[in-house]
Parts: C-alpha cells; structure tokens; sequence
C-alpha cells in the first residue's frame, strides 16, 4: 500500500516529467520534511549550509527527489536569523522547525539571487526590543481594581514592586522579543461567565464571556500593539488598527487577517494544481 508521502512525490514526479526540458521549474511549499547541516557536506551541490534541524525521513526523500531532478534547495543558501526561517512549532516539544522550501531547477540561479538587504536603520527597527521604559509605560498604563488572571496577580501588586519588577518583567518580555514565544503559563486564560441581567438565565444568550489574562501578558500585547499603530496598518478600505482599539483586538484582527490570507492562499493553490 502507498503511504500519502510516496504518492506526493509519486504525483510531483509525474507532474514535473510533464514540463518541457527548455523550461524552469520552481516548486515551493510546506514538503513536511527537516534537513540538516551534515547533509550539506554530502550533497553541497543540492543544499546550502544555512539548516535549522536534525534530518528526518521526510528530509532524506526530500533531497533524493533533488538529486534526481538536478534541484537545490535554494532557501537553504541564504543565512538568516533561526527565528525568521522557521515557520511551525511541534505541540509537543515546543520547538520550532523549517518545513517550507524553494526548489529551483537550475543550480546557476543561485548565482543571479541577490539576497533581499534591508538598511541598518530598519534592520535596527525590527530587531528592536522593548525598552525599560516602555515596559513602565505599559504597566503603568493598566488598569486598577481589575481581576487578575490564572496566576492572581493583579496590576496593583506589579506596580507596587517599582522598579526591581519592572527590570525583571523587562527581562522576560526581552526573551519573549528574541525567541518570539510567549512563555506558556502566560497564554491560558480564565472564561467567566456574566449574567447581563435579564431574561431567562437559563438561555445561554443571556449571558456574556470575559476572559481573564495574566496581567503581564497584557503588558506584552500593549507594547506589540503600539508598535503596530504606529504604521497605521491598512486593508482594502478598512483600518485594521484603530488608536481606539483594545491592545487585544487590535493583536487578535492582525492574527486573523493573517489566518485570512493563508486560507485564500490554499484555496488559490489548491485551484490551479
């Protein structure tokens, strides 16, 4: 019986012995497959040094299918920072891995592809962490007399701790900057229930949801948005971010109009295959 992985390559092989000879072929998407640095010593004309993972069996095929259609990994001969190369994290490690690729047909063009050069200014911009200063800002910017989240700590302890907790919270969101994870604990949120006071309370209508965060999470989601609003982010007509907007919506629009963009992106892909 052929598994899902042996007809894909079975499917792609067929499709690429159908394209005329005198024609270049770029094949990129999600191959489900990790390959790593002690591939590239082995196989430099197929793959570049710039890996991020431990070889799977999916990686190995991976390059078996290049070796035998005169393929190259071209993303993999570009250097870039390992959090912006990969693009899914396992549930159960936790860690992140690379599974999207480029292949190109021919090798040659790897000599014309001038990787994309951003300037020291917006390479600065974007690498930026979050200042001592803008972490006051935001906490001091929380409200009082709120509940707090799953761990109890309300805004009013935090700001009580002055500056000791503001350089350690500062600590925290740097490493969250770097390593673009949130920490875990942070993410749960308790849903609670409010009665709105009338009808029938046994109609589920008549009751609305709010969900209670840590409060240094919402720290975190204060200074990403405002970093946001700042570019006053548009789509068609419609502002994506309004200065009147919650920190939340204003994260949760953005997460949606991306989750937006790649189901159209696989509607359109899954059109013309």
């Amino acid at each position: 019986m052929v598994d899902n992985s042996e007809k894909f390559y079975m499917d792609l092989q067929e499709a690429i012995d159908g394209v005329p000879k005198e024609d270049m072929i770029v094949l990129m998407g999600d191959f489900n497959a990790r390959i790593s640095q002690p591939q590239h010593s082995t196989t430099s004309r197929i793959m570049g040094p710039f890996t991020v993972d431990v070889q799977n069996e999916n990686g190995e095929r991976l390059i078996d299918f290049c070796t035998t259609n005169n393929l190259v990994v071209s993303n993999s001969f570009f250097q870039h920072k390992s959090v912006h190369q990969t693009s899914w994290m396992h549930p159960g490690t936790m860690k992140w891995h690379l599974l999207d690729y480029t292949l190109i047909i021919e090798p040659t063009l790897l000599d014309q592809i001038k990787p994309a050069s951003l300037s020291t200014m917006e390479q600065h911009r974007q690498d930026k962490e979050p200042t001592l200063d803008e972490v006051q800002q935001a906490l001091q910017q929380m409200k009082n007399r709120k509940a707090p989240g799953k761990d109890n700590v309300t805004a009013e302890l935090l700001k009580a701790g002055g500056i000791p907790v503001i350089k350690w919270l500062h600590e925290i969101f740097v490493d969250i900057w770097k390593n673009e994870q949130m920490v875990a604990d942070w993410t749960l949120a308790i849903i609670i229930r409010l009665y709105k006071n009338k009808g029938d309370k046994k109609i589920c209508d008549n009751y609305r949801g709010i969900s209670l965060l840590v409060v240094a999470n919402k720290s975190v989601l204060k200074i990403l948005a405002r970093s946001w609003k700042k570019y006053r982010v548009l789509l068609s007509s419609d502002k994506i971010l309004s200065e009147t907007e919650s920190d939340i919506i204003s994260v949760f629009t953005c997460s949606l109009v991306i989750h937006r963009f790649l189901n159209a992106y696989t509607a359109v892909h899954k059109q013309h295959d």
